[in-house]
C-alpha cells in the first residue's frame, strides 16, 4: 500500500530486488557538452542551447571546426613542441562517437575557444549548461567532452551536479573519465582523488571509464590551421596555392624545416578519453545489453596497459565506486571491459543496463499515466491503465528484455481498490500501480510502485 504523500505530484517508489540485465526499445540519445569555434548560427545564438546533430557535417555547419594549433620548432633537436595552454576535445570526441556507431545526439556549446582557461570559468559554464540540459527530456546519456578544463579539484564536484539530474530523470546516465593531466598516469595515482571527490549521492546514474585512448586521428588536421614558430617568427604551415598568404607559409619560407615538421606530425595522434566511444556503443545496442566486450573503432591502443589484478581493483574497489576498464586484446583490438555504475556496492543498481532500463520503464509508465488524469478514478479507468501497461511490457518481453517463457512469468501489473489502493487513496484521487519485472538474471522481480496524484 502507499505511504503518506503530503503534496501533489507524481511519486515513484522502487522496491529493489537483485537484477542484472534488461532491455527497452527506447533510443539512446547522448548529449555532448564542450567549447566550440562558433556559438551562433544564422544570427541565432546557440550558447547553452541543446542543438540536435546527426553527423560531423552538421556539427561543423552549426559550430565550426578545430581551433588553430600553435607549435615551436626546436632546431637543436629537430623537434616541435605544442605551446597551446588549452586543449579542446569536443570536436574529436564527436568524431570518435560517430565512428563507434553513434546516432543523432545533442551538442551544447559552453562558449568559444579561448587562449587561456580558468578552471572556475569552465565549471561555471558547465553548470549553466546543466540548467538547459535539465529541460531537454529526451537526452539520456551525457558526455562532458571538455571536463578536463575544470581541473583536478573542481571536475568531480561538477560531475556530482550532473549526477543529481538522475533523481528526476530516471533513465539518466553520466559517462565520466578519470581526470589525468598526464594522459598516461597510472590508475593507482588517480584513484584516491576520484573516490573522495565524486561524492556519495546519485552514483547509480554515473559510470566511470579508464584509461585514455590513442586514436587514428592525426593531430595535424589542416595545415592552414597550424602555426609554428621558427626563430621567433610564426608561420602557418601551408596554404593552398591560391591563398593570398601562400608565399609567407613555412612551406614557402623554410621548405626543409617544413618537410621535417610534416614527417613529425604524421606520427602524432590525438589522445581522447573513452566516454565518447562508449556513448557510440550505447547507441548500437538496446538498453538491456551492456556496452561491453565490444571492439572500439578508430582506436589504436590504450595509453595504459591494464592487467588482471588492476582490473579487479577497478571493478570491485573497497569504496564500491567502480571504474570500467578499457583493455587491449591481441587479435581482438581495444575493448570496453566493464558495465558497472559508480554504485557497485548496491547489488540492485550496480549495472548500467539495469539502471537505464528500469528508468526507461518508469519514465514511460509515469508519462502514460498522465493521460488518465481527467478520467474518473474507478474500475473502468484502472482496467484501461492495466491494459496499456501490459501491452507495453509485452512488447519488451517479446524483444527479449525480460525472463520467462510466458508473459505471466515475465511481468505483472496490479492496480485497483484493495490491491494497490485504499479507499482513502481513491478519495485523495491517487492512482497507484504496481509493476513487477522478471529480469534476465537472476530472473527475480523488480517492483515499481508508481503513484499518480491527480487534480
Amino acid at each position: 500500500m502507499a505511504k503518506g504523500y503530503s503534496t501533489p505530484g507524481v511519486y515513484t517508489n522502487e522496491i529493489a530486488t537483485a537484477l542484472e540485465q534488461f532491455n527497452t526499445s527506447l533510443p539512446t540519445v547522448p548529449i555532448f557538452v564542450g567549447f566550440t569555434e562558433k556559438t551562433s548560427y544564422q544570427n541565432r545564438s546557440l550558447l547553452y542551447q541543446p542543438v540536435p546533430i546527426a553527423s560531423m557535417t552538421e556539427f561543423e555547419s552549426f559550430f565550426g571546426t578545430l581551433p588553430i594549433s600553435n607549435w615551436e620548432w626546436d632546431s637543436t633537436n629537430s623537434q616541435i613542441t605544442c605551446t597551446d595552454e588549452v586543449s579542446y576535445r569536443l570536436y574529436h570526441s564527436l568524431q570518435l562517437y560517430f565512428d563507434n556507431g553513434g546516432g543523432a545526439c545533442y551538442v551544447v556549446s559552453t562558449g568559444t575557444y579561448r587562449k587561456t582557461m580558468d578552471s572556475q570559468l569552465a565549471v561555471v559554464r558547465f553548470e549553466k549548461a546543466l540548467q538547459y540540459i535539465s529541460k531537454q527530456p529526451d537526452s539520456n546519456v551525457m558526455v562532458w567532452a571538455d571536463a578536463h578544463l575544470a581541473g583536478e579539484f573542481l571536475i568531480y564536484p561538477a560531475y556530482q551536479q550532473a549526477l543529481q539530474l538522475g533523481n528526476t530523470r530516471k533513465d539518466w546516465m553520466v559517462l565520466i573519465d578519470l581526470y589525468s593531466k598526464n594522459l598516461s598516469v597510472k590508475y593507482e595515482s588517480l584513484r584516491s582523488n576520484f573516490e573522495l571527490a565524486i561524492g556519495h549521492t546519485g552514483l547509480r546514474y554515473g559510470a566511470a571509464y579508464y584509461p585514455y585512448l590513442q586514436t587514428v586521428y592525426k593531430v595535424l588536421n589542416d595545415e592552414s590551421c597550424c602555426r609554428i614558430k621558427v626563430d621567433h617568427t610564426s608561420y602557418f604551415l601551408k596554404f593552398p596555392p591560391d591563398h593570398p598568404e601562400a608565399d609567407r607559409s613555412l612551406y614557402s619560407i623554410h621548405p626543409s624545416i617544413y618537410t621535417t615538421v610534416r614527417k613529425i606530425f604524421e606520427a602524432k595522434k590525438v589522445v581522447l578519453p573513452s566516454s565518447p566511444a562508449v556513448a557510440g556503443l550505447m547507441c548500437q545496442r538496446q538498453l538491456w545489453k551492456a556496452s561491453a566486450n565490444q571492439e572500439l573503432q578508430s582506436v589504436e591502443k590504450t595509453m595504459v596497459t591494464i592487467n588482471q589484478a588492476l582490473q579487479e581493483l577497478m571493478t570491485v574497489p573497497p569504496s564500491g565506486k567502480s571504474v570500467n576498464a578499457v583493455k587491449s586484446f591481441i587479435g581482438r583490438g581495444v575493448l570496453v571491459w566493464g558495465a558497472r555504475t559508480l554504485n557497485s556496492h548496491d547489488n540492485e543498481w550496480r549495472y548500467i543496463p539495469v539502471v537505464r532500463f528500469a528508468g526507461a520503464v518508469e519514465k514511460t509508465i509515469t508519462k502514460g499515466l498522465k493521460s488518465f488524469k481527467s478520467s474518473p478514478n474507478n474500475e473502468s479507468t484502472w482496467t484501461a491503465i492495466k491494459s496499456v501497461i501490459t501491452s507495453f511490457l509485452d512488447s519488451q518481453w517479446r524483444q527479449g528484455a525480460l525472463a520467462g517463457d510466458s508473459t505471466s512469468k515475465a511481468f505483472y501489473c496490479k492496480i485497483g481498490l484493495g490491491s494497490t489502493m485504499t479507499q482513502q487513496d481513491v478519495l485523495d484521487n491517487k492512482i497507484i500501480v504496481e509493476v513487477g519485472l522478471a529480469m534476465l538474471k537472476p530472473a527475480e522481480f523488480l517492483v515499481l510502485n508508481i503513484i499518480s496524484q491527480r487534480n
